[in-house]
């Protein structure tokens, strides 16, 4: 294995950039919140460099974008949560990062008062997760529902918030008769 010089960029920076992101972004003021951000863009650029991008990319964009969030508002947070999206489109992956990244940018759209925009990125978030975790996590598909119903002024009409409490609660007797079917597998055919 061939010795690393001091100063050498490589695949270890970008931890290491990360990490001093991440114990900056514990310090939870906006001082620290910015060289959070810094640290978190140089782990970017030196990916970038090395000429990659992967998951860790979006994991990347998604936490400048909350820092934004914290910091100044939502227009610069969607930037960020935009850039985690279109990196998952050119990754074609999908990774919790990225369900996270339409969950935020959805959010961005309502404190903003674009409902409409809104209901189109959790609507994404929800079909993402039924792809990734095909039954594995129900409790996260009744997250998404939740984030669809969360907010009356996106349902301006009472038919779609009760067609998204059916599904909440349709999800919620299948969870429990497969629960049942599990402990008792003669449930089944009842």
């Amino acid at each position: 294995m061939p010795q690393e010089r001091l100063g050498e960029i490589n695949s270890n920076s970008v931890e290491i950039y990360k990490s001093v992101a991440k114990l900056y972004e514990k310090l939870e003021d906006d001082e620290n919140f910015l060289k959070a951000i810094y640290y978190y863009e140089k782990a970017l650029d030196t990916q970038k460099r090395l000429g990659v991008i992967d998951l860790d990319t979006i994991e990347i964009y998604n936490s400048i974008g909350k820092l934004y969030e914290r910091l100044i508002g939502y227009e610069r947070a969607k930037y960020f949560y935009q850039k985690a999206t279109d990196t998952e489109k050119k990754l074609k992956e999908i990774s919790s990062n990225t369900i996270e990244a339409y969950n935020k940018i959805a959010k961005t759209y309502k404190e903003s008062g674009e409902y409409k925009k809104a209901l189109e990125y959790y609507k994404k978030a929800l079909d993402i997760r039924k792809k990734v975790f095909e039954g594995e996590e129900v409790n996260t598909l009744i997250k998404s529902y939740n984030n669809l119903k969360l907010d009356n002024k996106i349902f301006k009409n009472m038919s779609n918030q009760l067609n998204c409490y059916t599904r909440i609660a349709k999800n919620h007797i299948n969870i429990i008769r497969s629960i049942i079917s599990e402990i008792n597998p003669l449930n089944r055919f009842r």
